[in-house]
């Protein structure tokens, strides 16, 4: 009768490859930017993932000092051509001192590629202006 070798986890992650820890490592990102609202839109964007499973991205917008109407939104996998969205807020009008914000949580594996969360201003003569782009690969 063959006994079963049982590794302890810390000798096991010694013996595995580092690219393999590499490929299972959290890689969860985030970035907070005034983007082009001259300091009065807090844009952030954050995913949470091990590789390409994903538990949650997420979006939001801060207003600071004067109301905009804003739609903040998830988007990817981007390519060069190409950027679909998932997920966003809609037109909302957002006072100094609040904030709207989109989560998506797929938790689940997704297409490898750059995902972005970008916030868009509403102008007076209803055309729109992307005020804050931010991305991060998965």
């Amino acid at each position: 009768m063959r006994r079963a070798l049982v590794i302890p986890v810390a000798v096991a992650a010694l013996l595995v490859p580092s690219a393999v820890l590499a490929a299972n490592a959290r890689a969860d990102s985030s970035s907070c930017t005034f983007g082009s609202s001259s300091g009065n839109v807090y844009s952030c964007f954050g995913i949470q993932n091990t590789g390409t499973f994903v538990v949650e991205m997420n979006a939001s917008a801060a207003v600071q000092n004067a109301g905009r109407t804003l739609d903040v939104g998830l988007y990817g996998p981007c390519t060069n051509t190409q950027c679909p969205r998932i997920k966003h807020t809609g037109w909302r009008f957002v006072s100094p001192g609040h904030l709207i914000g989109t989560t998506w949580t797929p938790m689940a594996p997704i297409a490898a590629g750059t995902y972005c969360g970008v916030t868009t201003r509403l102008n007076g003569n209803n055309t729109s202006t992307i005020i804050a782009q931010q991305c991060a690969k998965v």
